[in-house]
């Protein structure tokens, strides 16, 4: 009996943990089209949008994306956080994420972080990170559900041009393709 017990509980912990690995984020498109300061106010003005793309690659067990929120980041700051609807996804399934950034914050920069935004404006691009995290639940093969999970997509550095940039030495483009796969912990 007791090693019943054993085995039902090592099935139990391979069947939560093991399909989580499976999950894989990609950034596939970004493009920037506002980022500047107002001077004197400190006052950053940003349009950015992202695609990226989810891939539960489970043979048997569904997603259930209860909650999902984007974040971006760029010179030590936090400058936009965008709620999400919440999903199901199938297993073997890809979806594609569209989550657009855009308006004002206040980004007060000082040191080396004035010294690398500066740098990115002459070179007209900018460093901008992108994050998602959120809760999900597995949905098991016959109805069941996990319990919920928190998980965290980190998409790390992108290197982003602003596509209304004046810029005459380069030809514009409307977004840049990318295929930046992100690191995903789920605890």
């Amino acid at each position: 009996m007791f090693i019943f017990i054993v085995a039902l509980i090592c099935v139990v912990i391979f069947l939560s943990v093991i399909p989580l690995k499976n999950i894989k984020f990609h950034v596939t498109e970004a493009s920037l089209t506002q980022f500047d300061i107002t001077s004197g106010t400190d006052t950053l003005h940003y349009s950015l949008a992202v695609n990226i793309s989810v891939r539960n690659s489970n043979k048997n067990m569904g997603i259930w994306y209860d909650r999902m929120e984007s974040g971006t980041t760029c010179y030590g700051k936090d400058i936009g956080l965008v709620s999400l609807a919440p999903f199901r996804q199938g297993h073997k399934n890809t979806t594609l994420l569209h989550v657009v950034f855009h308006g004002n914050t206040s980004l007060r920069l000082q040191g080396s972080d004035l010294m690398d935004f500066n740098n990115d404006q002459r070179n007209e691009s900018y460093s901008i990170f992108i994050n998602l995290h959120g809760l999900l639940r597995l949905k098991w093969p016959g109805g069941g559900r996990s319990r919920r999970y928190h998980y965290k997509a980190r998409c790390g550095l992108l290197r982003l041009p602003l596509i209304n940039s004046s810029s005459t030495s380069q030809t514009v483009i409307a977004s840049l393709h990318l295929n930046k796969t992100c690191k995903v912990s789920v605890y």
